[in-house]
């Protein structure tokens, strides 16, 4: 999470993006690596912003997962455990409410199998997203996020669909950051809501660009 360039410089570009919710992967609470801290609270103080953590697995005497940050204050917040294989790195759904113009959204953030977790990645990344779509699929006010690890039409991802759409399919690719050259970090939202624009920003602290989507309430007829 800290990217390239440490705690300041990510803060400096989360700032810079100007969105009400982020959602980050790789985050580390209380590490040996990180001697120690809670990387996302201290982000969140530097923003302003409410924090909460997903944990995956257990890492060096603390945890590692999946995080996300939210201008309103992050409600009934519980971290899903996905499929996982022998080898293959943890992987977790955290879920979170807020209130959004005195309604309330459901968010999700999510990091699905990749290739460093060898010949099961896809199946465990098909699993992952069954467990994805039975936890948001069919519900309104609906946003996930996430480093899915695979292009948006890849099969493994199909069970997604039913969450709702795509975002800024448009936008272009998110990885490598230097020279991308494919889509795999995502913002999925629900039937009852719209996309208003989206964008492919490079931040210049992750070694993949973010997606930035502005998403809205359907106007009712």
């Amino acid at each position: 999470m800290a990217g390239k360039r440490g705690l300041d410089a990510l803060a400096q570009a989360i700032g810079a993006l100007d969105v009400d919710v982020i959602g980050l992967q790789e985050v580390d609470v209380g590490t040996r690596r990180s001697n120690g801290r809670d990387l996302l609270a201290e982000l969140a103080q530097r923003l302003k912003l409410h924090a909460a953590f997903g944990k995956a697995m257990p890492f060096e005497g603390g945890g590692y997962g999946v995080g996300v940050l939210s201008r309103a204050p992050l409600q009934h917040v519980r971290t899903v455990p996905l499929a996982a294989g022998p080898g293959a790195e943890p992987r977790a759904l955290l879920l979170a409410q807020v209130e959004v113009d005195g309604g309330r959204w459901q968010i999700g953030v999510t990091h699905l199998a990749s290739l460093l977790d060898g010949p099961q990645a896809s199946e465990l990344r098909r699993q992952q997203a069954r467990t994805v779509a039975e936890e948001l699929g069919g519900r309104p006010a609906t946003i996930l996020l996430g480093d899915l690890n695979a292009p948006f039409d890849e099969t493994t991802l199909t069970p997604i669909s039913i969450v709702g759409a795509f975002a800024g399919l448009d936008a272009g690719p998110t990885y490598p950051a230097a020279t991308p050259a494919l889509r795999l970090d995502h913002v999925v939202f629900s039937p009852d809501l719209w996309q208003v624009e989206a964008s492919v920003v490079d931040t210049g602290i992750s070694d993949h660009r973010a997606l930035v989507a502005r998403i809205a309430q359907k106007p009712v007829p």
